[in-house]
């Protein structure tokens, strides 16, 4: 084997990491650390702030099913209308707590804005939301090989 083809080997052998560790799970450990930073002002602004953005590309990266779910197909189905009006009352969450965290950063005391409250009901939220979509985020967190590198396997000789 000589060293050009071992290192076009080794290069294609690389795999792409799965979306599940590029979208989702930052998510939850920035959501994690924004309740382990609530005692440091500054910190717990601006893993708050990124929070926000990482929940932004997480929806962002699923426009279709965002969409299907806000649009609807007038089913009149049970299961799809409590389906909808979960993730509208987690969207609801969110945005109640990305709300009430930029009036505390404007000064208004921790009683007039409920901001503790909001975060918790987002908290159980995300937990619920973990336990409907766990069979799909364990297939989203499997390595899949990309398209050459499974070329490369399919023409290995051994």
């Amino acid at each position: 084997m000589s060293k050009e083809f071992s290192l076009t080997y080794s290069v294609s052998r690389i795999r792409r990491l799965p979306p599940a560790l590029t979208t989702d799970l930052p998510v939850l450990v920035m959501l994690v650390a924004c309740f382990m930073l609530v005692p440091l002002y500054w910190s717990h602004i601006v893993t708050g702030v990124a929070l926000v953005v990482l929940t932004a590309t997480h929806l962002w990266t699923r426009r279709g099913r965002v969409t299907q779910l806000l649009r609807g197909d007038r089913r009149t189905a049970s299961r799809r209308g409590r389906r909808r009006g979960g993730y509208t009352l987690f969207l609801l969450a969110a945005l109640l707590m990305t709300a009430t965290g930029g009036m505390r950063w404007a000064g208004k005391p921790p009683d007039e804005t409920g901001h503790a409250a909001v975060s918790t009901m987002l908290v159980v939220a995300a937990v619920l939301h973990l336990w409907v979509s766990r069979r799909a985020l364990r297939a989203r967190l499997r390595v899949k090989p990309t398209a050459r590198a499974r070329t490369v396997d399919r023409h290995r000789t051994r």
